[in-house]
């Protein structure tokens, strides 16, 4: 996973999206009553690399999603800090205005490509649950 993530992520190699698209897309299909919202990249990271992993592995498994949250600085990448540096982050995201209506009385997926120590995941359902969604869950490729 260490080398398929390198190529994906790091080296650009988009056409690895495809990998777990079948997989992915029967998860998804029982999930069909819920908001998927994927990670985002600051505007930096997603001008680096070109594309939002994240969104590139839910559009291969043809997955429909709402990007409705927002990073915001351009901080280290989370796979150049340590353990304790990732713990100990500030609030990256917020929501965009325009989707609060979205996330009310709804079932609602956080969508992340790798979880290390969650800390993306939390920061990101602390944004969510200021809101009165139903439920809240998460879902990795990797761990």
């Amino acid at each position: 996973m260490k080398l398929w993530f390198e190529e994906y992520k790091f080296k650009g190699n988009y056409q690895l999206r495809h990998s777990f698209s079948q997989k992915i897309a029967v998860y998804f299909k029982k999930k069909k009553n819920f908001l998927v919202i994927p990670i985002p990249l600051s505007k930096n990271r997603l001008s680096e690399r070109g594309f939002n992993q994240v969104e590139g592995l839910l559009k291969g498994a043809a997955v429909d999603y709402t990007d409705c949250l927002v990073r915001t600085g351009s901080d280290q990448p989370q796979s150049k800090k340590g353990r304790k540096e990732r713990l100990s982050g500030h609030q990256p995201f917020h929501l965009c205005k325009t989707y609060e209506h979205l996330l009310a009385d709804r079932n609602v997926l956080l969508v992340d490509d790798i979880y290390t120590t969650g800390r993306t995941l939390f920061f990101a359902s602390e944004i969510i649950l200021k809101y009165p969604v139903k439920k809240l869950e998460t879902f990795s490729v990797a761990r």
